[in-house]
């Protein structure tokens, strides 16, 4: 690897990072406001409460066993940044949620913690993305199903936040408002997030 490739790797793990890390805090928010999340969060909140873990565990864990199964449904989906990102939202979300960060606001803040919980969840889901090292474990399965079975992507990404939801409800994850606008528009932010990006990778 010469050191042209080599430089760029190291920015595009680094990408992998930094997207980890604000989407991390993003989740917290979203957990923190109090108004449901989008709907994986919603299925991994459950998942924590059932379990007894901390959220963070419990993220990791969902999404470590789902690229285990991927890795042998379809290999070519997976890459550095699937196992990266698994492991630092895991621990990041687990560090922001130690912040009370109504100790220092109102608990009137809580919409407006949901309100940047869309924004930064979105943005650090774009930059995480952008790096190009690999899908997460739940998009790389939603891709998989894609191509499974002919089916239009924003049908099977519908199916599988259907699916989260109900189980996520079912488990008493935190389900509210917050999940109606994270699936409305986290996926606009996601794509102005990746048109800035372009200039960097």
């Amino acid at each position: 690897m010469n050191m042209n490739k080599k430089n760029k790797m190291i920015r595009r793990l680094l990408i992998v990072v930094l997207g980890s890390i604000i989407m991390s805090a993003g989740i917290s928010f979203y957990l923190k406001a109090g108004y449901g999340a989008d709907p994986l969060s919603v299925f991994i909140s459950g998942l924590a409460k059932i379990t007894g873990i901390t959220y963070g565990r419990a993220s990791a864990s969902f999404m470590l066993m789902l690229a285990v199964l991927m890795f042998f449904l379809d290999r070519r989906r997976l890459g550095a940044g699937t196992i990266m990102n698994a492991l630092l939202v895991g621990i990041f979300v687990d560090i922001f949620m130690l912040f009370d960060i109504f100790a220092l606001l109102p608990l009137s803040f809580a919409p407006v913690l949901l309100l940047a919980a869309i924004v930064v969840t979105g943005i650090g889901l774009g930059v995480y993305i952008s790096a190009g090292l690999g899908e997460g474990a739940s998009d790389a399965m939603m891709i998989y199903l894609h191509n499974k079975f002919n089916l239009q992507v924003r049908w099977v990404r519908m199916l599988m936040d259907f699916i989260y939801l109900i189980l996520g409800a079912l488990l008493g994850g935190q389900l509210g408002i917050g999940t109606v606008l994270s699936m409305l528009f986290t996926g606009i932010i996601i794509d102005k997030t990746l048109t800035f990006m372009q200039k960097f990778v």
